[in-house]
């Protein structure tokens, strides 16, 4: 016991605890801590009585500069003794207690069984925080001879941050030998990654140049083209994933949708692409619940201004470009995946089928808005200067079921044959 207690003992310093349980509970990604921000700052008011505080929030009060880079570990450390959290206590009389028990016949000592704290499937045992890329420290055979000799080692898990800090070739737990670390991200997901937020937070004029925003679609469709082979699907969902858990992604998207950017519906492809992932169930491992709900609000963001009435102002090219891009986000799941949990995505039923009918429908109702002939004919031409006709018809039969009920062929495609 005394090997781990020491292992582990870093966990509860000062240094690490109070600031690490803070931000891991006070940002709410895990579903079970959801609420504590709102419990925390209740209780901080009271807190804040007691003892006057000049912080409005309990977040100032735990940070000591505006940028809440800086943790103020003493102010934690007395929220937290007010909470009955933690308590400060004689060290040298805990080591006196300590070395009495070691010194003590602990064959005498009974034993207490406990069963097995079980640990998230996304918790990193060893720095506690949620990850997506958790392996096994024994390989499949490895683990199988040790669990035979040592029980279970289904714990005896680490993250990659973990692994790479970890430079000894023995097990953290059980102290058998480990798999050598499986290789990271291919440095092409990663870069491509790297290249769609930098396409984003770089460019000046973003949210002027819809073109410039409409090629995210394309290039995710030229990556998945290059990495098209057996793992073309583990390539995209580690990429899907990468970006989800991009920071700087992320709050673009939050300003995106905050804001009403129109960044948002010129690139809708993108996001479609990864909302259709993330529904179908083609990530490799679940997302956090808030990257999940941003990326259904982008969705709503797209459209829902589009589907009210009046919609709101737009050129024809806007929405024919809307339109392809649906089409676009549809076609990467049509043709590069063969799995038919995947490819329910092509059908009808699919979510990305039911955006690009949504996506239809919203055109049909900007036609209707238009008052005269001539408007009609100009707006339909607009449309589909934007819509490349061998793709519509390519998705015409998955998508709608048939000609007759296509209403972009029938109210676009067909007219300006």
């Amino acid at each position: 016991l005394a090997i781990y207690l020491e292992r582990f003992a870093y966990f509860f310093s000062k240094e690490f605890f109070f600031r690490k349980s803070f931000e891991a509970l006070n940002s709410e990604v895990k579903p079970e801590h959801a609420g504590f921000r709102k419990a925390a700052e209740t209780l901080y008011k009271i807190y804040k009585e007691e003892f006057h505080c000049t912080e409005e929030s309990l977040v100032e009060y735990c940070y000591s500069d505006d940028m809440f880079t800086q943790f103020n570990i003493p102010n934690a450390e007395k929220f937290y003794e007010w909470l009955n959290v933690t308590k400060l206590h004689d060290i040298t009389a805990d080591r006196a207690k300590e070395a009495s028990v070691i010194n003590s016949n602990s064959d005498n000592i009974p034993k207490k069984s406990r069963p097995p704290q079980k640990i998230s499937e996304f918790e990193c045992p060893i720095c506690f925080e949620y990850k997506t890329d958790i392996e096994l420290v024994h390989s499949e055979e490895r683990g199988l001879h040790e669990s035979q000799l040592r029980g279970d080692l289904s714990s005896h898990r680490m993250c990659r941050d973990c692994r790479t800090l970890y430079h000894k070739d023995n097990c953290p737990f059980c102290k058998a030998p480990m798999q050598q670390l499986a290789p990271a991200v291919d440095a092409g997901e990663t870069d491509f990654v790297k290249g769609i937020v930098d396409y984003y937070y770089t460019h000046p004029s973003i949210n002027k140049d819809p073109t410039y925003c409409a090629s995210a679609i394309i290039e995710w469709q030229l990556f998945e083209m290059m990495t098209n082979d057996s793992n073309t699907s583990i390539a995209m969902s580690r990429a899907a994933q990468l970006l989800l858990s991009n920071t700087t992604f992320l709050a673009l998207l939050h300003r995106g949708v905050s804001l009403n950017q129109p960044f948002l519906r010129d690139s809708a492809g993108l996001f479609f692409r990864l909302y259709g992932m993330y529904v179908h169930d083609e990530l490799l491992t679940d997302i956090p619940p808030s990257s999940a709900k941003l990326l259904t609000e982008v969705v709503e963001a797209i459209l829902v201004p589009l589907e009210q009435a009046p919609p709101l102002a737009l050129h024809g090219h806007n929405l024919g470009a809307l339109y392809q891009q649906a089409l676009m986000a549809w076609l990467c799941a049509w043709t590069t995946f063969s799995s038919p949990r995947v490819q329910e995505q092509a059908h009808t039923a699919g979510a990305l089928s039911i955006l690009v009918r949504r996506v239809g429908d919203i055109l049909l109702h900007y036609l209707r808005c238009k008052s005269s002939r001539e408007e009609k004919q100009q707006f339909r031409r607009e449309v589909m200067e934007r819509i490349y006709p061998d793709v519509a018809e390519m998705a015409q039969q998955p998508i709608w079921g048939s000609a007759e009920q296509d209403v972009v062929f029938q109210n676009f495609i067909q007219p300006c044959l």
